[in-house]
């Protein structure tokens, strides 16, 4: 039994649950063309179209730059976490496919890296690869983990996504996505800053999700330790690591959920290192930009900043 969507425009939203609708009667789904398409009158035959891709995101496909990201992971050491999730194993088909020097695949569920492990020994056995069964909730396994496999790139996959199960399992919703996200930022820039890679690159340029994690309000801690206790920290950085924060290369995403907690991240960073969140449009909030409108004695230059002003200057593109 054919569906035919006849309205020129519907969100993308609504086109997915209609085509969830349709294929679980057995029924398929089509789009007809705009009736200003016709140009010699209605008897001509109509041309019924497939549904796009573009009908379910709302918006153009984007076209992967294939060569771009072939360069930024060959021959490189990356880190996958959520590596067996939706997200996650199609991460990992896809770096393989570019020859990185090693790919560890990091993930909570057993069941789910064992797959994705096997998957990647029939389809590239010559990858140097490694399965390792970790929650990123624990922050004593994840440092011990980054250590050991320096990676250079590292692709955070880990949470998680399906909004039922997660309303149902609130608690470990709560502890994956508002304390191990954040957690695993934290200690991913604590490594940069200390194993010297921020030294060793100083063109480096990161943006930080989370807002940064933890580590903004506590980079004076780690001043301390490093002026305390130099000779248990091991080879220091050249900087103490409130530099690199306040000023340096380090940018930071503006999921801090309250116009308080933004003044705060400000007060860290500074303004010119915050930007719109990477999770943006994710309705967060009522609307995803109401905490950054309600940031205390903020001007209008500084919101431009952070809704895309710092951005677009990262980026060369001109305003």
């Amino acid at each position: 039994m054919p569906v035919r969507v006849t309205k020129d425009r519907i969100e993308g939203a609504n086109i997915k649950r209609v085509l969830e609708l349709t294929e679980s009667i057995g029924a398929t789904l089509a789009r007809l063309p705009n009736l200003t398409d016709f140009r010699s009158g209605l008897e001509n035959d109509i041309e019924v179209k497939p549904v796009d891709v573009e009908d379910l995101l709302g918006r153009p496909q984007t076209v992967l730059d294939r060569a771009s990201m072939k360069a930024m992971v060959h021959d490189k050491r990356v880190l996958v976490t959520g590596a067996g999730g939706t997200i996650g194993s199609e991460l990992v088909r896809q770096i393989a496919a570019f020859t990185p020097a090693r790919l560890s695949m990091l993930d909570a569920s057993e069941f789910h890296l064992y797959e994705i492990d096997l998957e990647l020994e029939e389809q590239f056995p010559d990858i140097d690869r490694r399965a390792v069964l970790a929650d990123i909730r624990d922050a004593g396994r994840i440092r011990r983990i980054i250590a050991d496999e320096a990676p250079e790139l590292v692709f955070h996959a880990a949470a998680l996504k399906h909004v039922p199960v997660v309303e149902t399992h609130f608690e470990e919703g709560v502890l994956t996505n508002t304390i191990g996200n954040p957690l695993e930022t934290t200690i991913a820039l604590s490594h940069l800053i200390f194993e010297g890679t921020l030294d060793r690159f100083p063109g480096l340029k990161i943006c930080a999700s989370h807002g940064g994690g933890f580590l903004p309000s506590y980079a004076n801690r780690s001043d301390a330790v490093i002026t305390t206790f130099p000779d248990e920290v091991g080879p220091l950085p050249k900087k103490k690591p409130t530099e690199y924060i306040r000023g340096g290369k380090l940018y930071f995403d503006s999921i801090m959920f309250t116009g308080e907690a933004m003044r705060h991240l400000i007060c860290e960073v500074g303004i010119d290192h915050v930007l719109l969140g990477t999770d943006y449009p994710f309705p967060w909030n009522t609307a995803p930009i109401d905490h950054i409108m309600s940031i205390p004695g903020l001007t209008d230059e500084d919101r431009v900043k952070i809704l895309g002003g710092t951005a677009a200057g990262l980026l060369g593109i001109e305003q």
